[in-house]
């Protein structure tokens, strides 16, 4: 135990000393998700206030939007110069002339799409012959189930799932501590009787834990400083996330047996695997995922990230595991397949003489 404390240590003040683990292990998820939370702050935080309409005390469909009840703020104008007036004065919304066209403060926004979709559907209804007064505003056509997921909140999954496969740095560098070739480390470990494999394994479990802490870290910024409330269910988001970790542990272990690139070149190799596969799992929008869920399907369906970021969903939203199973199953499949290659390809690893 003491032997794997003083590694701990010693490797931890190497790794921490190293530029490119520190910023991306431990400054740049703080980065991201700060920038992402300042980009959908408005979205995160906004309320549905009534729309403000002026109307005619005597227009034809004034009833229409009494029946809409605390959903519009009914302001009734004497003429429909006042109630022009109101709304370029933006005291209204919108104004409803009694053809049924309407002038807006603003060309879009909610409360202008929605004033548009209520005469929309009058215009509709009249239409086909029928009175005003069949809409049912209180009247729900389809059976509704809450959700309060937004895309926002895919985006914070989407980050956490990234940030928790951030560990391929880890893997990586131990690696590079074994290579007498690459680090100063592994000339030292090469030149003593330490067990090669068994420094293997701690410098497994030091990455593991410098990352795991790192995303604790995260999630702590994200829940008591940014006030976001993204888990329900922590054990299994927590669960998630460390096989989340070891799988990206795995797969750096992998990257760094690559022995025709430099250490530099492994580091960016793992990178843009990292950022490709978040990406498809939505990471920079909804907008490749949805491509990806259109055209190629099978991708997100075996793609690591996006199969957290699911499990993040699946548990904390839908408060549900029907897929949990599946899930669990696939990262575990993925991460010893990666640790048999891996272990395979170092034992067939031959180095330069010192």
């Amino acid at each position: 135990m003491m032997t794997f404390l003083k590694l701990f240590k010693y490797l931890f003040k190497n790794t921490v000393k190293d530029f490119a683990f520190s910023f991306w292990v431990l400054c740049y998820p703080v980065i991201l998700t700060t920038f992402f939370y300042l980009s959908l702050s408005g979205v995160i935080h906004q309320e549905l206030n009534p729309v403000r309409v002026a109307i005619t005390k005597d227009h034809p469909f004034h009833f229409v939007f009494e029946q809409a009840g605390e959903n519009f703020e009914i302001i009734d104008v004497a003429s429909a110069e006042e109630g022009k007036q109101l709304t370029l004065e933006e005291k209204a919304d919108g104004f409803v002339e009694n053809n049924l066209d309407i002038v807006v403060a603003k060309e879009s926004g909610v409360p202008q799409s929605v004033l548009k979709n209520v005469v929309t559907q009058i215009k509709q209804v009249q239409s086909l012959g029928k009175s005003a007064s069949t809409i049912d505003f209180k009247k729900s056509w389809i059976k509704e189930t809450k959700s309060d997921v937004s895309e926002g909140t895919m985006m914070f999954y989407s980050s956490l799932a990234s940030f928790a496969m951030y560990s391929i740095f880890s893997g990586v560098v131990c690696v590079a501590y074994m290579n007498g070739n690459l680090s100063e480390v592994g000339r030292r470990v090469m030149g003593s009787s330490f067990s090669k494999w068994k420094f293997l394994i701690y410098s497994f479990a030091t990455g593991l834990m410098l990352n795991v802490l790192s995303n604790a870290f995260l999630l702590v910024y994200m829940t008591q400083i940014l006030k976001l409330q993204l888990f329900t269910d922590w054990t299994g988001s927590i669960l998630l996330m460390l096989i989340g970790n070891i799988f990206g542990l795995s797969f750096g272990i992998l990257i760094g047996t690559l022995q025709q690139l430099s250490i530099q070149g492994r580091i960016i190799l793992a990178l843009m695997i990292n950022m490709i596969v978040s990406a498809m799992a939505g990471l920079m929008g909804s907008s490749i995922r949805v491509f990806m869920n259109s055209n190629l399907p099978w991708v997100n369906q075996y793609n690591p990230v996006a199969l957290i970021m699911s499990g993040f969903y699946q548990l904390n939203r839908l408060n549900e595991g029907t897929q949990m199973t599946r899930i669990f199953g696939l990262l575990g499949i993925y991460t010893l397949l990666l640790m048999v290659f891996a272990l395979w390809r170092l034992r067939r690893t031959r180095y330069d003489s010192l």
